[in-house]
């Protein structure tokens, strides 16, 4: 089966624009949630992942115009999936590069980050998505 590669650099995902100025979501973030969970072809999807999403992943906290600390643990948590997923161990490298900006970030010891420095609020969107990447990571 050849299958273009559905995923692209994610350092250079585009921005959000337009009203709301919400950036939340890494695009490569869904698209690999989605294959991991709805790819009947278990063995075609870990290829995938491997092959193409891997490749695609940055090696460090990605700094975004707003909303980076959702959007990086947003792409953190399909990082630790796809561990949890592949067993590939370069995956791990990639999540706690992430996971340990966001640690560093969360200042007050509560898991409420906010959403960008330049977004001080903390809200649920962040809250959420850091627990969802800290237990990624965690098989069954």
């Amino acid at each position: 089966m050849f299958l273009q590669n559905p995923f692209s650099n994610a350092e250079r995902e585009p921005r959000h624009k337009g009203p709301g100025n919400h950036d939340f979501f890494s695009k490569n973030a869904n698209k690999a949630l989605s294959l991991m969970s709805c790819w009947s072809q278990e063995r075609e999807a870990k290829q995938i992942i491997l092959d193409k999403f891997l490749p695609c992943l940055p090696k460090k906290f990605v700094l975004r115009h707003v909303d980076e600390n959702a959007w990086n643990a947003h792409l953190a948590a399909s990082i630790g999936k796809s561990y949890v997923f592949t067993g590939n161990k370069e995956f791990l490298h990639r999540y706690f590069a992430i996971m340990d900006e966001l640690r560093a970030r969360d200042i007050h010891k509560s898991a409420a980050l906010p959403r960008s420095p330049s977004f001080s609020r903390r809200e649920s969107w962040v809250s959420f998505l850091y627990a969802y990447a800290y237990a990624s990571i965690c098989n069954s």
